[in-house]
């Protein structure tokens, strides 16, 4: 956290990916060779998204933490095919809307739509983040380095359903984030 200025979940993420790592290969550090961790990679069956975390925390490992840039230089980051997104109609949208339950779901729903913010910085939203008077968002969620976010504002809409639910001094919507 302190020497690459890391989220607490990234931090937590690459150590979680190590474990994982010194329970196939039980070696000391200093042990480790190119083979071994090429040999480990082989036998990942995962996403890409999941190898690029595991390549991810071997890298900062090896080459950050005990200095052995060799043995983790090789190795390359997988290019994901770029994919296009189906985006979903007007009328998709609307009808999902409609099936959503409850006034706190159709809250949500728009704030997401209106606000761009991401999901964590969305449900960790406390009373105080929000000007409801200028409908004003500032998120106070992330303390990493890779992800900015400043300020939003969410639409007249999304002031309606709001309204309509109660918002007391926790989280605006006091959904789990994990």
């Amino acid at each position: 956290m302190v020497d690459l200025r890391r989220a607490e979940r990234t931090v937590y993420e690459k150590i979680y990916y190590m474990r994982k790592f010194f329970r196939k290969i039980p070696k000391y550090p200093e042990q480790i060779s190119r083979e071994e961790i090429r040999g480990y990679l082989k036998t990942l069956n995962c996403s890409d998204a999941v190898y690029k975390n595991v390549l991810g925390s071997l890298k900062v490992f090896f080459r950050d933490f005990m200095n052995r840039h060799e043995v983790v230089a090789s190795f390359k980051f997988p290019r994901s095919p770029f994919k296009i997104k189906r985006i979903p109609s007007k009328e998709d949208l609307q009808r999902f809307y409609r099936a959503l339950d409850s006034d706190m779901e159709r809250a949500l729903f728009l704030f997401y739509a209106s606000t761009g913010l991401r999901r964590n910085e969305v449900l960790s939203l406390t009373a105080k983040d929000v000007d409801f008077e200028q409908r004003m968002v500032i998120p106070n969620c992330h303390n990493g380095t890779t992800k900015n976010s400043y300020v939003s504002f969410y639409n007249n809409e999304t002031e309606e359903v709001l309204s309509k639910i109660e918002i007391g001094s926790g989280r605006v919507f006091p959904y789990s984030d994990r």
